[in-house]
Order: C-alpha cells, then sequence, then structure tokens
C-alpha cells in the first residue's frame, strides 16, 4: 500500500516520524540531520519537508509538565 504523505518512500516511515519528534522536541532542522546521520544521512531541508508533511500531527506530539521522573532505576518525584 503506498504512502500518501510521501512521493517516494526512500527513507522508512519510523525514521521519519522520530525526526519530527526530535523537531518538535526543540531541535532545529539542522540538529536533528546531525542526530539522524549515524543512522541515515539526510538533508535539513529533508526534515522540514517532513516537518511540513506532518503538520496536521504535531499535536499528537505535545510535551507537557512531567509529575514524575525516572532517574537510574529510581523513580523522582517532580512538584
Amino acid at each position: 500500500m503506498p504512502n500518501k504523505l510521501f512521493e517516494r518512500e526512500r527513507t522508512p516511515l519510523s525514521i521519519v516520524a522520530y525526526s519530527v519528534y526530535l523537531y518538535l522536541s526543540g531541535l532545529s532542522c539542522w540538529r536533528v540531520s546531525r542526530a539522524l546521520s549515524p543512522f541515515i544521512k539526510r538533508s535539513n531541508r529533508s526534515v522540514m519537508n517532513w516537518v511540513h508533511g506532518f503538520g496536521s500531527l504535531a499535536e499528537a506530539f505535545y510535551i507537557g509538565s512531567a509529575k514524575a521522573a525516572v532517574v537510574d532505576g529510581r523513580s523522582v518525584i517532580i512538584n
């Protein structure tokens, strides 16, 4: 079944989704492309195109405040 979001399927959808997640977490397109470089070589322009392609899904990646965090196997409560 062809992917409707992309004309070509050169990059796996999981990498694209992770890239969009990193961008929406606060990284620039350049930093996202650098973070992907050990796994796959993609330009910052490619990342920008993916972000624009997934623009309507941005609310699914909303980052809110945490009530607790796990650090080294121990739970830390954050007020």
